[in-house]
């Protein structure tokens, strides 16, 4: 079940509006993720490696999967 970052802050009780927790939210994710999201991201146009930006392809749409 994917969740969009309105329901993940939500289940935090935050408000995406005003963005302070957002550096907490994103620690957070990295925990959960950890190595193999690092792993699996050195292709993502999002990673933030030059080579892999793709300027020309369509944004994605982010969403968080429960495991």
């Amino acid at each position: 079940m994917t969740r969009n970052a309105k329901q993940v802050y939500g289940c935090l009780g935050c408000s995406a509006e005003c963005g302070r927790c957002a550096r907490t939210i994103k620690a957070i994710i990295d925990e959960a993720l950890g190595p193999c999201a690092k792993a699996c991201c050195s292709g993502c146009p999002h990673s933030g490696h030059p080579h892999a930006a793709n300027e020309d392809a369509e944004p994605a749409e982010f969403a968080l999967a429960a495991c």
